[in-house]
């Protein structure tokens, strides 16, 4: 293997452990099952860096060439249940759905290795992978209303990560046209130059989605504590309007003696006092 592609390799296989211990994290804190597809994929891409390692100690064959295979399908299989896990905070699309879709991109590659050979099946779980970030690029255009109100002031960093995903399949396309001993990863090959513009990219795009991971958590926590403040606001103004009420009506009887009166005056004030909490816990 080419040491600077090893090297990138382990860079970009660190921060992808980065990606899955922050989403494990989210799960034990919250237990929301919309966590279990992106710690689903982001093991998978952690285990694609171990994968090629392990691939490239061991002499070619068989054996190899399977590791190789397996490298690029839980490449593809790890993009698309990370995908899913973003689309979860949204509902595009069903659960059945997301699971037949990662079943697909599983067994297909495997098929088409058994049938047709490497050769085939790393081309099809490369195109997998370029039409996963193409579909998720246009519902996120299509759904730019939705997102930008769930994520809020993170909503640049979804823009910023649209144009790297162009700038990524931009970039694959070349490398694969242009560079002579092409392979997958670009483990073994001699262009430096290729490597580093291939794994920049790849790096720049793997920080970019666990930055949106995390706005998306924050945007929805900050919609669940404007929820909780309106409501208990709400549900606070309501109690303190008939203890108001309450003390009028009282006072309007006219049956207070003066021991009576600075006890009702003390709880209209106090209820006053509420008031301005209310106002300022809704400005919060």
């Amino acid at each position: 293997m080419n040491i600077l592609a090893f090297y990138n390799l382990i860079v970009l296989t660190m921060i992808r452990v980065l990606g899955l211990s922050l989403s494990i994290e989210f799960f034990i804190n919250q237990r929301k099952k919309r966590f279990i597809a992106p710690i689903a994929g982001w093991s998978c891409w952690v285990i694609t860096g171990f994968i090629a390692i392990i691939a490239d100690n061991i002499p070619p064959g068989v054996g190899s060439e399977i590791l190789f295979i397996l490298n690029a399908i839980l490449g593809a299989e790890g993009l698309v249940l990370i995908v899913m896990g973003i689309l979860s905070y949204f509902r595009f699309v069903p659960g059945r759905i997301m699971f037949i879709i990662s079943l697909v991109y599983l067994i297909f590659p495997l098929i088409f290795y058994s049938l047709f050979g490497d050769v085939l099946a790393l081309s099809l779980a490369m195109t997998l992978n370029f039409a996963t970030y193409v579909v998720i690029s246009l519902l996120v255009i299509y759904k730019g209303k939705e997102i930008h109100q769930t994520i809020r002031g993170g909503v640049k960093w979804v823009y910023i990560t649209l144009i790297t995903v162009f700038i990524y399949i931009l970039v694959s396309f070349i490398l694969i046209f242009s560079v002579e001993d092409y392979t997958y990863g670009l483990y073994y090959s001699s262009d430096n130059f290729a490597i580093m513009s291939n794994y920049l990219v790849g790096i720049l795009l793997t920080i970019l989605i666990i930055v949106i991971l995390i706005h998306l958590e924050r945007g929805i926590a900050d919609e669940g504590k404007t929820q909780l403040k309106d409501r208990y606001s709400h549900d606070i103004g309501n109690i303190l309007q008939i203890i108001v009420t309450a003390a009028s009506v009282i006072e309007m009887k006219g049956e207070l003696d003066d021991l009576d009166k600075p006890n009702l005056n003390l709880i209209q004030a106090k209820c006053n006092e509420a008031g301005e909490l209310i106002k300022e816990i809704r400005e919060l």
